[in-house]
């Protein structure tokens, strides 16, 4: 009797001792799968937004590195690739679109600085993504700034600005005209400001 008593503590005790060692084996095993799910990584890829205006990025720029230069058709009394009153040409403002990859409206506005040593510069129209078809200049307000939509990873997308050193309603004089063309130091600047934003309807 008293080895029957002691063979069943001893079953009783293996017993539990195999319940223990299971209860360990599936809390460790559980474990496991847990800290498993908790290191899972989720890659997302985040749109590109780098805009270049005439082959400049402009990521943290307020001002582009190299100044757009405008262009001068000359006539019998005036030289190519030179401004003087009566004076029309134009100048590209070019906005690379092939690294954005949203949509995204732009504007333009222009300005004569103070510092423009010709005040009576004017921005007289301009004509988006000019061809040997499309050029049709449309009339420019300095009150309404150049809109339009340009579409991602689309490449370059040019605005085109005509410019006119207003001679007839100009509030320059003949005298204050020859005094810029004969000083060395003069400087005709327009002043071009570009704002960008993601369309999202």
């Amino acid at each position: 009797m008293k080895d029957e008593r002691i063979k069943d503590i001893k079953f009783i005790i293996i017993f539990i001792a195999i319940v223990s060692v299971a209860f360990v084996y599936l809390g460790q095993t559980s474990l496991a799968k847990y800290r498993k799910q908790t290191n899972a990584q989720i890659n997302v890829n985040i749109a590109e937004w780098n805009i270049k205006v005439n082959n400049e990025t402009i990521n943290n720029k307020t001002v582009l590195t190299q100044a757009i230069v405008p262009s001068f058709t000359g006539n019998e009394y005036t030289k190519d690739s030179v401004i003087a009153p009566g004076s029309i040409g134009y100048c590209d403002i070019i906005i690379n679109a092939s690294k954005v990859d949203v949509d995204f409206i732009y504007e333009l506005s222009t300005s004569i600085p103070q510092e423009s040593s010709i005040p009576d510069l004017k921005i007289t129209g301009y004509i988006i993504n000019p061809t040997e078809t499309n050029t049709t200049e449309i009339p420019y307000d300095e009150s309404t700034p150049i809109t339009g939509e340009i579409k991602k990873n689309s490449g370059n997308n040019t605005v085109r600005i005509y410019i006119k050193w207003e001679e007839e309603n100009g509030t320059m004089n003949n005298q204050q005209d020859t005094a810029v063309a004969i000083d060395s130091d003069s400087k005709a600047l327009i002043s071009a400001n570009l704002k960008f934003h993601q369309k999202t309807n």
